[in-house]
């Protein structure tokens, strides 16, 4: 059982220790993946950022030219709402994260 061999470039393992070392190569690369998924919320939150802006603005300047304020009301206001679902939905990633990439996660998106 505790029988050494050569396996690969490592020498003098036990088969167990062998099995070990495959089973954390086959792992997946969670620093990249957890990059991946924080740069995707990054660009989605800024992208609601700029509609939500975009909507407020164009209801300042609607204000200023005597236009109808309903349409540019709405469109603000689901912007902002837009923009606060996103911030939920990437601080729910964080919270359903395994508690190891948890603590990575949670200095990425906080504010």
């Amino acid at each position: 059982m505790t029988e050494q061999q050569e396996i690969g470039p490592y020498t003098g393992i036990s088969l167990w220790e062998q099995q070990c070392i495959d089973e954390t190569e086959k792992t997946p690369d969670t620093d990249v993946e957890l990059q991946n998924a924080k740069d995707l919320a990054v660009q989605k939150l800024w992208f609601l950022f700029q509609n939500a802006a975009t909507g407020i603005t164009q209801l300042y300047k609607d204000r200023q030219n005597g236009v109808s304020l309903w349409v540019p009301f709405q469109t603000a206001a689901s912007s902002v709402t837009n923009l606060y679902k996103g911030r939920r939905e990437a601080l729910c990633l964080v919270i359903t994260l395994p508690p190891e990439l948890k603590t990575l996660s949670e200095a990425t998106l906080e504010p």
